[in-house]
């Protein structure tokens, strides 16, 4: 990920001063598939399914709810209820399925996952101060920085990537 940067580089033998200020801001990206938007199909989610994913992965699971937006403007009433499987009963995401346009295989090319940081002040200084990896994420959030499971999770909500093509991502969020 982008904040594996600062380790990768640290490990390899610079000083954590020349890291934080050296650099000036991490990438990291993941493609996943495309879905076709002529076959891709809806299907509504099984809210216990999602909670044990949420689970599993460490993300909570408000963030499948927050902004919800329809991917093609009123296809979808997304729901704005709190908390158990009850608030996930409505959500709505797709899958592949396949057409002539895709030559049946439900995808047309591919998308990046991303997150990019900035290294400011107060990030830079807690490099130097060799604070866990869980506080620089959690300064690098303050300042704006969105990591790769979330960015995976508004694409699938957007409906242009399926949720079984991010697992891996989700996966990558719980062993970090």
């Amino acid at each position: 990920n982008a904040l594996g940067t600062v380790m990768r580089l640290i490990n390899m033998g610079l000083e954590r001063y020349m890291v934080s200020y050296a650099v000036c801001g991490a990438v990291a990206q993941r493609l996943v598939p495309k879905l076709c938007e002529t076959c891709r199909m809806p299907y509504k989610v099984n809210p216990q399914s999602l909670l044990k994913l949420c689970e599993q992965c460490g993300i909570p699971p408000e963030t499948f709810l927050a902004n919800k937006k329809p991917a093609v403007e009123g296809e979808v009433q997304y729901i704005n209820a709190e908390g158990g499987a009850a608030a996930f009963q409505d959500l709505v995401f797709y899958k592949n399925i396949g057409c002539d346009h895709c030559r049946g295989t439900g995808y047309l090319g591919r998308m990046g996952i991303f997150e990019v940081v900035f290294f400011n002040d107060e990030l830079r200084d807690a490099i130097v101060r060799n604070l866990p990896m869980a506080e620089l994420e959690k300064i690098a959030i303050r300042s704006g920085f969105k990591p790769l499971a979330l960015d995976a999770i508004e694409k699938v909500k957007a409906g242009v990537v399926a949720l079984d093509d991010i697992f891996p991502i989700l996966l990558e969020k719980s062993a970090t």
